[in-house]
Order: structure tokens, then C-alpha cells, then sequence
């Protein structure tokens, strides 16, 4: 439940609560008024502590962490370094019930590493990496983050040498429609 509609609700329970007390009261029923007083000044209480309260990131990470790892026990592979990167598919998942499905369909396991501010979920198909990262703090970046950086770096270098060198290839188109790539010889 969020914040505001938790505050929402305590409101109208405190409207309900005072004009309840009020009616009690000018119709003489002092028992009932006294309870509506007293359920007013809770929910108020309440209602102040959710306004000021900031909740611990670390926390709801944490709680997160505990239920997946409660719940999908089965199918999770705990890594203890770096995942190594090489030349596959590797896409972003939207949310962390996506591999899950996706794990299930393929019946292939999940592979996790755990860091102490995220965790990192991967499922590997074939030549294709689907990851999801749960982070304590959506601002900071990840060791993975970092590496898939550099990696996406490195690999638009290699097809940027590759581009480059399309101009030195000659296309011969023979008398029978078939076509034929030459490249010059690399020293």
C-alpha cells in the first residue's frame, strides 16, 4: 500500500471518527463518545508517524531479497565473482517476474550474484543473456552496469573497424545472378 493512500485513509477515518464523537456526544452517550475520541487521537497518531516516517531503502531491500530468495529457492544459482561477459544477445528485463517465466518456459536455471547494495539476476538461453538488476539505490550504478558499459564500448569499436573496412570490399555479381564479397588481404 503506499503512502498516500494509507494517509488518505487514516483521514477519512479520523472525519468518520470526529463527526461519529460529535453525535455521540450532544446525544448524551458518553461510553461512545469517549471510544470515537480515542480511536480519533490513534489514527492521528498514526497518521503522523506514516507522514514522518522515512522508510530505510536498505530495508525494503533487503525484505525484497528474502522473499525472492523464499520463493524461488528452486530455481536460483548463487555465483560468488563476476559474471564474464562475451559475445551474446544481452538484454535489459522489464521486471524480475519476466526471467522467472522466462526460466520456467526454458527450464533453465537463474544465476545470481549478490552484492552488498544490488543483486544481479541473469538467465542465459543459448547464445542470449537476460538480466534484471535489483538495486537499493536506483542512482547508483553497479559493477555489472559498469562492465556491460565498457563491454558495449569495446563492441562498437570492433563494428566501427568493421564498417570501415566495407569500403575495401568489392561485390562481383556473376553472369548466373550469384554474388561474391572480396576483401582485400589483412597484413
Amino acid at each position: 500500500m503506499s503512502k498516500n493512500f494509507k494517509l488518505f485513509t487514516l483521514f477519512v477515518v479520523c472525519a468518520i471518527s470526529f463527526m461519529i464523537a460529535l453525535m455521540t456526544y450532544y446525544n448524551d452517550d458518553k461510553n461512545y463518545t469517549i471510544l470515537f475520541i480515542f480511536l480519533l487521537v490513534v489514527s492521528l497518531g498514526y497518521m503522523i508517524y506514516i507522514m514522518f516516517h522515512k522508510t530505510d531503502k536498505k530495508a525494503v531491500y533487503k525484505k525484497k531479497i528474502k522473499k525472492i530468495m523464499k520463493v524461488y529457492h528452486s530455481k536460483l544459482v548463487r555465483i560468488n565473482d563476476n559474471y564474464e561477459l562475451t559475445n551474446e544477445n544481452i538484454v535489459k528485463a522489464k521486471n524480475l517476474e519476466d526471467i522467472f517465466d522466462l526460466s520456467e518456459e526454458f527450464d533453465r536455471p537463474i544465476v545470481y550474484l549478490e552484492e552488498p547494495e544490488s543483486c544481479l539476476f541473469i538467465l542465459q538461453y543459448g547464445e542470449d543473456i537476460l538480466y534484471y538488476i535489483l538495486k537499493q539505490d536506483e542512482e547508483k550504478e553497479t559493477k555489472f552496469e559498469i562492465a556491460l558499459r565498457s563491454y558495449k564500448e569495446r563492441n562498437k569499436k570492433t563494428e566501427k573497424e568493421l564498417l570501415s573496412n566495407i569500403n575495401k570490399t568489392t561485390i562481383i555479381q556473376l553472369k548466373n545472378n550469384k554474388f561474391y564479397k572480396i576483401k582485400p588481404i589483412k597484413k
